[in-house]
């Protein structure tokens, strides 16, 4: 066996023809979007399906406010600049969040969650 069969072994010489051309396409084309999508799905390259990135259902408020208290926790050891902006735009983002709250709630009376008595 000399050093190009070695280098160059004759499994690997056969072309590639288990995929069409549209096949090659679509292919390249879900990584270039995954690529694209990266900060959507935390920094990873994904693999699978792009529409299995997007969320099909909102978060929560009381979810937002969890992620939100999460990022608060983090940042509050860091010393930089960065982690005190984040800090405000974190915290009037709660803010306003329960400010949201309050004022979309409707007036209730006392009445309303007892029935009446009267025959």
């Amino acid at each position: 066996m000399n050093l190009s069969e070695l280098l160059n072994p004759a499994s690997e010489d056969s072309l590639y023809d288990s995929g069409t051309e549209q096949d090659i396409y679509e292919a390249v084309m879900d990584r270039r979007r995954a690529e694209d999508n990266r900060e959507m799905n935390g920094g990873d390259v994904f693999d699978g399906d792009v529409d299995d990135l997007i969320s099909e259902t909102r978060p929560t408020r009381q979810e937002a406010l969890t992620a939100a208290s999460v990022l608060l926790s983090f940042v509050a050891d860091v010393p930089d600049d960065y982690a005190r902006k984040i800090e405000a735009v974190v915290a009037g983002f709660g803010r306003q969040t329960r400010l949201d709250i309050i004022r979309s709630a409707q007036p209730t009376n006392i009445t309303h969650f007892f029935p009446s008595r009267d025959p």
